[in-house]
């Protein structure tokens, strides 16, 4: 149970640090966008994979207790 609360708080601490208000450090509007939505994309891209994993488990699994054949 411990292990449990550890994890939790250390993806809470991910979830904050990636979630925060970024510094600007560059008076160019354009390359913080861009940098942004590369960002947004790279995080999309990885959701998007985990939901695949997530689904492909679930019915691998089904499969396997024959649940669906």
């Amino acid at each position: 149970m411990r292990i449990a609360f550890i994890v939790l708080g250390v993806f809470k601490g991910l979830t904050h640090w990636f979630l925060k208000p970024r510094r600007r450090y560059t008076s160019n509007n354009k390359v913080e966008w861009m940098v942004e939505r590369l960002i947004q994309g790279f995080l999309i891209m990885w959701a998007i994979l985990f939901i695949r994993w997530v689904i492909l488990i679930s019915i691998a699994t089904m499969r396997h207790f024959g649940i669906i054949d």
